[in-house]
């Protein structure tokens, strides 16, 4: 194929993150309504899709030539590739600290060397043409940033069997990504395997010191059928955070500020979470009483927590521990009180062993 364009960009492997892919973004965004294409070998399909939005984007298969005046390179260039290209000028991007890489050997010794004529080089920054050996002017990147609201930051702290609402869940990522909500919504939760097919949603396993970090959020979601008390509510009202809920009965005892999510998750006010961080909290706990249920007599309790890690041992001799009721992992730790442990450091002086370390 024979291709004709006033700019052209070669670069060997647009791969799905890079500083280079990124560049190229930028490039493509801010020149769009110029003659720009873009000419690779490989390309992820993430990048092929957004830089496509702006410009053509070529497979250099073997045999095309194209004709351009400009032509832009970048270390992925090589004289056979070169030769399909007709330029009248050829600019090297040197866009890495090269003689600091070749010193260091990331970098072979002759990656400043090229087998083929260029007119000029262009630095990305100071620190690249200060890491180059040849002449070049700084160019830097073009980066225009899209119009965005600001982000809203959710999280979810619950387990999520049938009744805590995970297909509502789900069906709410699914709106709120349809909406083009800018969020992004981190799930504490037993089911980490759960997928919600969304880059905005984040699944880790549960933590047991949440509320700590409760005040890095915007809301908690909580859109369970039904709660009696659910702690991690009113432990984020604490917090000053405002709720996304199903209509449970508790929201009449709590009287949060938040947006309601019917049950069946239909008629969502999209805009109402889009602002969900205007609304300020005043929450008021209730008032306990289990100071008159508790006797007052002092404890003689002294905390004698050891906590022990497995060796490959119990695996090896497929021992089961008696308290875990399996075969405990390597590198696997658990809780054992001074009793267990002398039983556990008798059997390895038994049998000349080391089934586990003392980690506390």
């Amino acid at each position: 194929m024979k291709y004709e364009c006033a700019n052209a960009y070669y670069h060997i492997s647009i791969n799905e993150i890079g500083g280079i892919e990124t560049h190229l973004y930028y490039l493509a965004k801010t020149y769009s309504e110029y003659d720009l294409v873009i000419f690779y070998k490989y390309i992820h399909q993430n990048q092929l899709k957004r830089l496509k939005q702006y410009v053509r984007c070529v497979q250099l298969r073997e045999g095309d030539e194209i004709e351009c005046q400009n032509l832009f390179v970048t270390y992925g260039m090589n004289a056979k590739t070169y030769s399909q290209f007709k330029a009248k000028t050829t600019y090297y991007v040197i866009h890495a600290d090269y003689l600091d890489q070749i010193r260091k050997k990331t970098l072979p010794a002759n990656s400043t060397s090229q087998d083929y004529k260029v007119d000029k080089y262009i630095a990305v920054s100071k620190v690249a043409q200060n890491g180059w050996d040849k002449p070049s002017e700084v160019v830097y990147m073009p980066i225009e940033l899209d119009d965005f609201d600001d982000p809203i930051f959710l999280v979810s702290a619950t387990r999520l069997s049938i009744e805590k609402g995970g297909e509502r869940m789900k069906k709410l990522i699914k709106i709120l990504d349809d909406n083009n909500v800018n969020y992004l919504w981190d799930i504490y939760t037993n089911a980490v395997n759960l997928s919600f097919n969304s880059p905005n949603v984040r699944v880790f396993k549960p933590r047991l010191d949440i509320v700590s970090k409760l005040k890095c959020y915007d809301a908690l979601v909580q859109l369970s059928d039904s709660e009696a008390y659910c702690v991690t509510m009113q432990e984020a009202l604490l917090c000053g955070l405002p709720l996304i809920t199903t209509p449970f009965n508790l929201i009449n005892e709590l009287k949060p500020s938040g947006v309601i999510i019917p049950f069946d998750v239909e008629n969502v006010d999209i805009e109402a979470i889009k602002n969900i961080k205007s609304l300020s909290q005043n929450y008021t706990p209730f008032k306990h009483k289990w100071d008159k249920l508790i006797i007052k007599k002092k404890s003689d309790y002294v905390n004698d927590m050891i906590i022990v890690r497995a060796t490959d041992q119990y695996t090896k001799r497929h021992l089961v521990d008696k308290e875990l009721g399996r075969v405990p992992k390597e590198n696997e730790e658990w809780i054992v009180d001074r009793d267990r442990l002398e039983t556990i450091l008798d059997f390895e002086r038994r049998n000349k062993c080391k089934m586990v370390e003392v980690v506390k």
